[in-house]
């Protein structure tokens, strides 16, 4: 299911942010989406769904940013474990990758011209997630960072299901 090609078009060709193509083909190829915008948003209201074990994760609890407030060496065999269960798509997910990464935002701030945060219109991460841990563990969940919010078209069933995992990730905090 594909967005019309009047609002892909118009997403692809927005100047405020940066779509790379790996993204474009994971994220927008693969998504119905009726329209989009461009806000800020509090980082701390980022939820990451884990699709192979159905369930929702706020970014502090991800491996990811367990990574960053980790001091033990093990953390790398953690990562890498994840890396292989999740990160087979993207060939680009590895430690090295995540450690320049980590360097680049401590040298300066997160820039959506270089590779905009996706959450879909309930909050949930759709592409950003080593991005938003790092900005998290920086500034705090209070911060606000621009994002782009697609309003995705899902199914009954699953935006349902999804509604209801928001509902309980609001009551947790």
């Amino acid at each position: 299911m594909k967005p019309d090609n009047k609002t892909l078009n118009e997403l692809l060709s927005d100047k405020r942010f940066f779509i790379d193509d790996f993204t474009k083909k994971r994220v927008l190829d693969n998504i119905a989406f009726r329209d989009y915008e461009f806000v800020e948003f509090p980082i701390g209201k980022i939820y990451m769904e884990m699709e192979l074990e159905n369930r929702l994760l706020r970014l502090d609890e991800t491996v990811v940013y367990k990574f960053l407030a980790d001091s033990s060496s093990d953390k790398y065999t953690i990562y890498d474990e994840y890396c292989n269960k999740y990160g087979t798509k993207n060939p680009n997910r590895n430690i090295n990758s995540f450690e320049n990464l980590i360097s680049d935002l401590d040298k300066s701030d997160y820039d959506p011209l270089k590779g905009v945060v996706m959450i879909n219109q309930y909050g949930f991460l759709l592409d950003g997630q080593h991005r938003t841990c790092i900005i998290l563990q920086k500034y705090g969940k209070d911060a606000m960072i621009p994002v782009l919010k697609l309003h995705i078209k899902y199914s009954l069933p699953r935006k349902a299901k999804m509604l209801a995992e928001y509902i309980l990730m609001k009551t947790r905090r």
